[in-house]
């Protein structure tokens, strides 16, 4: 191949790449970011979990348990763009759907995660980071907590009584401020304000996606002018799920425990229903062996068939 018929090739190779990231760049902002899992025979008291390794949706786990058998179970997530009602401070409106009627749904758990450069751009304190339902019109706050963080990402986990429309909003913390003597402190409460993060995080998503496409483009056009006879490997880094092993464990009951003693006092007042359920589903004895790191203790549960025999083989543990 003649030294033009190279350059002519690079050329072409060149424009096409180009009008390739046009294109995509047009079609970028209106991308869809949903997740579904679809299960069947899902059986009464078995979980349905739904990981999501998206790293535009901020739910990164949704598990419900189904009072009911269900031939087919289904759960997806969907981050949307606007969200159906307005709410002030929002971070991220998503969309979760089931193919399981509310009323069935015993338990509903999501684990979802807040960038930390939205909460320090907006100046919000990360223990009044809040996750909201759509129930009736109407935003409700649904209980949540943070269970874990790293340089990233504030790791949070709630607990929903049914599906719909959820948002995650950001809160800043009230100013004390200084008052005349003989008087009490005032709080300030920060002003309401309701925030673009979305789109700005667009913006910022396709100039990454441009940059990124050009210097692959002007990367091939140098190999195709140097006539490189060796083609370069490039490596995919699969994204494994993060497993991050909760402290913390909810009971049927509701109750959450974080260690040993909580454990054990816990038993004594467990219907033998729970005990049964918590039994089959193995989850007390994998939260002692991985969550608390006590596999010898983890050991002792597998091998107790009833509450009692439990509670009896757990005395002077600590």
């Amino acid at each position: 191949m003649s030294k033009k018929e190279i350059i002519k090739h690079a050329v072409f190779f060149f424009l096409l790449a180009l009008a390739l990231i046009t294109l995509g760049a047009v079609n970028y902002s209106d991308e869809i970011h949903k997740a579904s899992y679809t299960m069947n025979n899902l059986k009464a008291y078995e979980r349905l979990t739904l990981n999501i390794n998206d790293p535009v949706i901020s739910f990164i786990k949704v598990e419900l348990v189904s009072g009911k058998d269900q031939h087919q179970a289904e759960i997806s997530v969907e981050k949307v763009s606007v969200a159906p009602k307005a709410i002030d401070n929002l971070y991220q409106a998503l969309y979760v759907r089931s193919s399981i009627k509310d009323i069935d749904i015993i338990s509903i758990e999501i684990i979802y995660r807040v960038p930390k450069s939205f909460l320090s751009a907006n100046n919000y304190d990360k223990s009044l980071t809040s996750l909201y339902r759509l129930y009736n019109d109407k935003w409700i706050r649904i209980s949540s907590y943070l269970i874990n963080e790293d340089q990233e990402y504030n790791y949070y986990k709630a607990s929903s009584s049914g599906l719909s429309y959820f948002a995650i909003t950001g809160e800043k913390s009230p100013v004390v401020t200084t008052s005349p003597a003989g008087s009490s402190p005032v709080i300030e409460k920060p002003a309401k304000e309701t925030h673009v993060q979305e789109k700005s995080r667009t913006n910022t998503s396709l100039i990454i996606f441009l940059l990124a496409g050009f210097g692959f483009v002007i990367i091939i056009l140098i190999i195709i002018l140097f006539v490189a006879l060796r083609k370069p490997k490039i490596e995919e880094n699969t994204r494994n799920e993060e497993i991050m092993p909760s402290r913390f464990l909810s009971l049927r009951s509701g109750l959450v425990i974080s260690n040993i003693h909580e454990l054990k006092k816990a038993l004594k007042y467990m219907d033998d229903s729970d005990f049964i359920y918590h039994k089959n589903n193995k989850d007390i004895e994998e939260w002692v062996e991985k969550g608390i790191n006590r596999p010898e203790i983890a050991s002792i549960i597998r091998n107790s068939k009833t509450k009692e025999e439990l509670i009896k083989a757990l005395e002077g543990v600590d």
